[in-house]
C-alpha cells in the first residue's frame, strides 16, 4: 500500500507530535507500506528528522500560511487574511499536493488535521484525487481556533469543513477512546479508532530513596496548563516546599516559564532533552506531574485530548499525579485503570491535602506496577500496530 501523509509536522524527534507520527509510520512500514509525505509546515517550526526516516520517507515541504493573525492583529485582520489564504496560498498548496499525488499514485491519504489550514486541505485534495483518506486528530480544533483568536466568521467556515472532513473519512483516528467514539457519532464517521502515544516496554518501579533529603516532582513537555501549574506551585509554597524533613523540588523538562510574583520557590529548569534520556531522567523523580487546564473554554480539549506526556510517564516506573478536572480524559483514564493519582481541584488547601495523601500512600509500588501493565496493554507497539492496520484497512478488526 502506498500512503500519502499530509500534515503540518513530519515524523521527527524534537516534537511530541512528530514522535507520535514517527511511531505510526513504523507500524505502516512493518506492513510493507510505502510512505510519501507532503508537509505544510510553519516556517518557525524547526524539526529534527533522523537519517533513516529521510531514507524511508520521501518528504516534500511547503510553507504554511500564518494561522495566528487574529492573535496579533485582531478579528478583522483574521477575516481578511483568511479570505486571502483561501484565494491564494491554499489554492496553490492544494494544487501542488494534487500534482504530487498524481505523480506517486497513492492508495490512501493519511491527513493529520491540526488547525484551519490542514482542515481545509485534506478532504478537498482527497476528493479531487478520488482517493479514500484516514483523518487523524491530536486535539479538538476549538483549542487551536481559540488560542489563535480566529474571527467568528472564519471559525464557522472551518467548523463546517471540519465536520465534512470527519464525516467523509474512511476512518477517524482520535487521541483518546472518548474522542474517537464521540466524534464518530457527532460527525457521522462510520469507522474510528483511538490511538494513544505508543511506547516500547519501560522499567518497573523500584521503591528506594532516590533523592536523599529532596523530594522531586517532575514535569516534561509542553506546558499548556500554566494556570493549573501555578495553582500547584502556590500549594507547594503554602507547604513551605517541605514534606516532612524533605525539601520539595519542582523540576521542569521543557520550556522555561516565568511565574510572576512568586518568591523562594524550588524550581529547576532542565530544558529539552531527547526522548531516551528523558525517560532515564524522569525515572529519578519521586512523582511525575501531568496537569490540564480547568477553565471552561478548555473543557472540550480536557474532555477529549490525551497528552503524550502521560503515556511517557507510565513507562518510567514513577508514580503519576494527574492534576485535572474530574471530567477530563486523563482523570477518567487514571481512575478507570487505577494507575495513578488525581487532584481535581485548583483550591490551594485541597491541592495541599490531596498531595500529602499521595505522598503518604504506602501503595505506590502497586499503583506504578499497574501503570506499567496498563501501558503495555494499551500503548505497546503491538497494540498500536493492530490499530494502525485496522485504520488503514489492512485488517478488518483490532
Amino acid at each position: 500500500m502506498r500512503v500519502l501523509l499530509i500534515s503540518d509536522l513530519p515524523p521527527c524527534t524534537n516534537h511530541t507530535g512528530g514522535l507520535y507520527i514517527a511511531r505510526q509510520c513504523e507500524c505502516l512500514f512493518r506492513c510493507g507500506c510505502e510512505i510519501y509525505a507532503y508537509i505544510v509546515k510553519n516556517k518557525d517550526v524547526e524539526v529534527e528528522i533522523p537519517d533513516y526516516e529521510n531514507e524511508q520517507i520521501e518528504l516534500v515541504f511547503d510553507d504554511k500560511p500564518k494561522e495566528y493573525i487574529g492573535k496579533t492583529k485582531g478579528p478583522i485582520s483574521s477575516f481578511v487574511y483568511d479570505n486571502y489564504c483561501n484565494l491564494v496560498p491554499l489554492k496553490r498548496i492544494k494544487k501542488s499536493i494534487y500534482k504530487y499525488a498524481k505523480e506517486i499514485q497513492p492508495d490512501i491519504i493519511w491527513g493529520i488535521a491540526q488547525g484551519q489550514t490542514m482542515t481545509k486541505i485534506i478532504r478537498p485534495v482527497a476528493q479531487r484525487c478520488n482517493i479514500k483518506y484516514v483523518v487523524q486528530l491530536f486535539d479538538p480544533i476549538c483549542w487551536w481556533l481559540t488560542s489563535n483568536k480566529v474571527d467568528k466568521v472564519t471559525v464557522k467556515r472551518v467548523m463546517r469543513e471540519y465536520g465534512k472532513m470527519i464525516n467523509n473519512a474512511y476512518c477517524l483516528i482520535g487521541p483518546s477512546e472518548e474522542m474517537e467514539r464521540d466524534y464518530a457519532i457527532r460527525y457521522g464517521c462510520e469507522k474510528s479508532v483511538g490511538i494513544m502515544m505508543p511506547f516500547s516496554k519501560g522499567v518497573k518501579y523500584r521503591r528506594q530513596e532516590k533523592n536523599g533529603d529532596n523530594l522531586v516532582i517532575a514535569i516534561s513537555g509542553q506546558l499548556y496548563a500554566r494556570s493549573t501549574i501555578l495553582k500547584f506551585i502556590n500549594a507547594l509554597t503554602n507547604m513551605g516546599w517541605k514534606y516532612g524533613n524533605k525539601k520539595i523540588i519542582f523540576r521542569i523538562y521543557g520550556p522555561e516559564i516565568v511565574f510572576n510574583g512568586l518568591h523562594d520557590v524550588e524550581i529547576e529548569y532542565k530544558g529539552w532533552i531527547d526522548q531516551d534520556r528523558l525517560l532515564q531522567e524522569l525515572n529519578t523523580a519521586d512523582l511525575l506531574y501531568c496537569p490540564y487546564r480547568f477553565d471552561e473554554g478548555f473543557r472540550e480539549v480536557a474532555t477529549y485530548s490525551f497528552p503524550g506526556k502521560l503515556s511517557t510517564y507510565m513507562k518510567t516506573g514513577v508514580p503519576i499525579l494527574v492534576h485535572s478536572p474530574d471530567y477530563s480524559s486523563i482523570s477518567k483514564f487514571v481512575r478507570k485503570y487505577e494507575c495513578g493519582y488525581v487532584i481535581d481541584s485548583v483550591e490551594t488547601s485541597e491541592i495541599e491535602s490531596l498531595l500529602v495523601q499521595v505522598l503518604d500512600d504506602a501503595n505506590k509500588e502497586t499503583i506504578v506496577n499497574k501503570a506499567n501493565e496498563v501501558a503495555d496493554d494499551l500503548f505497546s507497539e503491538d497494540v498500536t500496530q493492530k490499530k494502525m492496520e485496522y485504520a488503514f484497512g489492512i485488517s478488518n478488526s483490532v
